[in-house]
Parts: structure tokens; sequence; C-alpha cells
């Protein structure tokens, strides 16, 4: 099924997009790939909206300027299939931005350069995944090239996705730059707990900050969760002091 994507195209080469292009090479090497990136220009942006599937995979908060940019410039056929953190806002911004009847996949790889190395260990991570107007044929041959690479497959809505992500994603993220600002360091006297946590620390904290604001702001639960975060917080210290 994997045969027949037949040409890829990333618009944005940061950690991620070099990520996924590591991927692709790698594992479908008969697939035409094409990268467009503004501070390192590679293919033209045009040549990359032609192509099959074109994922934009830039920060959250630059997605609608770049979904504004590329609708006149996709190919009659190809599929616009993002990879953005949170669901909700991005596939409510690709029906809006993008030109009637193009094809729309939401998706979220749940892993990134540190947790896969470079991309190198898929196996047992998570996709989250959902066929909003793609048509079938591409869809599926989608979920079985990850699923080749070892990676769960996750079929759910996108307010499925956020509500999940608020209270997972988004909370180790709030955490891990919790204990970041705190101060948070290996000593000689560790427990086997810790070091887990520290791990999964330097896991967050290797991303940048940007991520995590558009991570907060644009899922529309994650609030929720911070105030339950301070409002537990509030109770341990009421807890202590009694």
């Amino acid at each position: 099924m994997k045969n027949q994507i037949n040409s890829i195209g990333i618009i944005g080469f940061g950690r991620f997009g070099k990520l996924l292009n590591s991927v692709f090479m790698e594992r479908l090497p008969q697939t035409r790939i094409k990268i467009s990136n503004r501070s390192e220009p590679k293919d033209n942006l045009a040549e990359v909206c032609s192509c099959q599937i074109v994922i934009p995979a830039v920060p959250i908060s630059e997605m609608l300027s770049i979904l504004k940019q590329i609708n006149p410039l996709l190919g009659k056929d190809s599929t616009v299939m993002d990879v953005c953190s949170v669901k909700v806002m991005p596939v409510k911004w690709m029906k809006q931005e993008l030109k009637k009847g193009t094809p729309i996949i939401a998706s979220h790889p749940v892993f990134g350069p540190d947790s896969t190395r470079s991309g190198k260990e898929l196996k047992g991570t998570n996709l989250m995944i959902s066929n909003i107007s793609a048509k079938t044929e591409l869809y599926d041959s989608i979920k079985d090239f990850w699923r080749e690479c070892g990676v769960n497959v996750v079929e759910i809505t996108p307010e499925e996705h956020d509500h999940f992500s608020a209270y997972t994603i988004n909370y180790n993220h709030l955490i891990g730059r919790i204990g970041e600002l705190v101060g948070i360091k290996p000593t000689p006297v560790d427990t086997k707990g810790f070091k887990v946590i520290y791990e999964a620390l330097q896991y967050v904290t290797n991303d940048s900050w940007q991520l995590f604001y558009d991570m907060q702001n644009f899922n529309p639960y994650a609030r929720e969760m911070r105030k339950k975060v301070a409002a537990a917080v509030a109770e341990i210290e009421r807890r202590l002091e009694n």
C-alpha cells in the first residue's frame, strides 16, 4: 500500500521537518521528497506544493499564514496533511483557508527527534490520525506506512485528541518546564523514579519554548488542565499547613 505514495512535500525544515525527511528518505526510497524552508532554501515552494502529500511542518502559530501562502500553489491532486501537536484549530484553519475540495488529513506524530533517536527508533511510538476529506486509498497507504515503521496508529477525532493531549502531552510539557525553572538537576543520591522524571524533562526542554506556548495556547483544553494543576498545588500546600 505504501507504494501509492509517490511524492511528499515538506514545508519547514526545523527539528521535526528534518526528522520526517530522514524517515521518509530511509523508508520510502522510491518516493520523491521535496523540501521548502524559509531560512534554508532547498526546493521551490510551488514544486513542493505540487506533491501528492504536502506537509506543513511549521510552528502552530505560523500554520494559518502558511496555509494562506500555499493555497494558490497546491496541485489539483495534492493532499494537505498537518502534523501539529494540537488538532482542533489546525483542522478549522485548513477547512477555512484551503480551496474547496482540497483533501485534508489531520495527524499528530506523538514523537520527536529525542524520543526516536532522530527517527531510528520508531517502534512503539504513537501517531494520531483522522481523515477529514482525503481519498481512502491514500489515507490507508499513510496508515500502512507508519504501521510498517512500528508506529501505533490511533484513529480519533481532533476534539478527542486535544482533550487527551491536554492531560498527557501538555501536562508533561508543563511539568517539564516547571522542573526547568525550578532548576532540577541530577545528584549523587537520585532514585530510579527521579531518573525517569529527569529523562522525561530533558525530552521536553529540548523542544522550543515556542512549541510550549503554541501547545498551551491553541489547545482548547489546556487552560482547564493548568487550572487543575494550580488548584492541586494549592491543595497540597493547604494540607501541609494543616
